[in-house]
């Protein structure tokens, strides 16, 4: 190898808008010292060159003037080597060897900080790559990495650090406790990733938010009926003419989805003048509700959906039917509702309806605890 080692390292100094004074007391050497580098009189310490080129950016490789084949080799070597190394401490020990070697190799980074037995470590090391590496497979694997490894009280407080989108944490705790061989929660974290599909396949029935009627209500009555129909058959829970909203069976889980599927369509109905079945299916809605809250609060509510056994809770702490007050009189103050409004005789029955929202959310909880 035909070393150029004085050029390089002038060649960086003076890039680094260093002077040979700075250069050796950042070193901790002479300026002498440097003088008689570049001037090719003496060489540095083998010792130095890990600082020298860690203070430059540069590899050990590329100081000493290799080529970019020589240091593929040499690298290529390294690796193989350390696929033969079996025990912790020294697979640890020969990754830092590469690291200082190749600083900029981003995949090794990656590797060093998977391997790395403290935790302590493991974050800082996790924090420098991300703010030198902008390549953004390797950041998404550090912080994976990072979050499998992490404690289990400070797992969510990474997610909000890292600033992960919240549809992505489900998936990235059922990796979690996959990696780490937690078989109990794995499969609690798969049924919570399995419900967030099936929801937010149910949001995109629909054009707008799912707890907001739409401008245009009959742009929904498709959704509406889909989300309906997909919660009957989950359910093996057939929807009626009797039970157009809560379908023939017990309560399940799925009221939040079947009460808004329920109001939409009704409003959609309405829009279209079809006020007898809009009326009906508010009603249904509605019924569906009071039923709900008059439940014995020990009552156990499960999903009743295959791959969401064990989500199961009771009446007392079933999560939805908590409408504030004012949101819900605004929905049913939506255009749409006017022929059910205005009707002489559905006025009642639709406000009869309405108020049992209204009520719910008067109440913040129901059933009470």
């Amino acid at each position: 190898m035909n070393l150029r080692i004085a050029e390089n390292i002038k060649r960086l100094r003076q890039d680094s808008q260093l002077t040979q004074a700075q250069l050796a007391d950042r070193l901790g050497v002479s300026y002498q010292a440097v003088s008689r580098w570049e001037n090719e009189t003496t060489y540095p310490d083998i010792e130095l060159l890990p600082s020298i080129a860690s203070l430059f950016g540069v590899t050990v490789d590329y100081l000493l003037g290799s080529t970019a084949e020589d240091q593929k080799e040499s690298l290529m070597r390294d690796w193989n080597k350390f696929k033969t190394i079996t025990d912790p401490h020294a697979r640890v020990s020969h990754l830092r060897m590469m690291h200082r070697n190749f600083p900029e190799d981003a995949y090794l980074f990656l590797k060093l900080c998977a391997e790395v037995p403290s935790i302590e470590e493991k974050r800082q090391l996790t924090a420098e790559l991300l703010r030198s590496c902008a390549i953004p497979y390797i950041r998404a694997l550090a912080i994976r990495q990072l979050i499998c490894a992490e404690d289990e009280d400070k797992v969510m407080s990474l997610m909000y650090d890292y600033n992960i989108l919240e549809e992505c944490w489900d998936e990235l705790l059922e990796h979690r406790y996959r990696t780490r061989g937690e078989t109990e929660k794995c499969l609690h974290q798969r049924r919570i990733v399995q419900l967030g599909y099936l929801r937010r396949g149910m949001t995109r029935m629909t054009v707008s938010d799912t707890e907001c009627l739409p401008f245009d209500p009959a742009e929904n009555e498709a959704g509406a009926r889909t989300i309906l129909r997909m919660i009957a058959a989950m359910t093996d829970s057939p929807l009626t003419a009797a039970h157009p909203v809560a379908g023939e069976g017990g309560t399940d889980r799925w009221i939040d989805e079947r009460v808004w599927a329920g109001i939409t369509l009704s409003c959609a109905l309405s829009a279209k003048g079809e006020v007898d079945e809009a009326i009906f299916i508010l009603e249904d809605a509605a019924n569906l509700v009071s039923r709900t809250r008059a439940l014995p609060p020990d009552t156990p509510i499960s999903y009743r959906t295959p791959g969401l056994e064990g989500l199961d809770t009771t009446c007392a702490a079933l999560f939805g039917l908590r409408y504030e007050p004012d949101h819900m009189r605004e929905q049913f103050a939506h255009p749409a509702f006017a022929p059910l409004r205005d009707d002489p005789i559905l006025r009642d029955r639709f406000y009869a309806c309405r108020d049992v929202f209204v009520e719910c959310g008067r109440q913040n909880c129901i059933p009470p605890q």
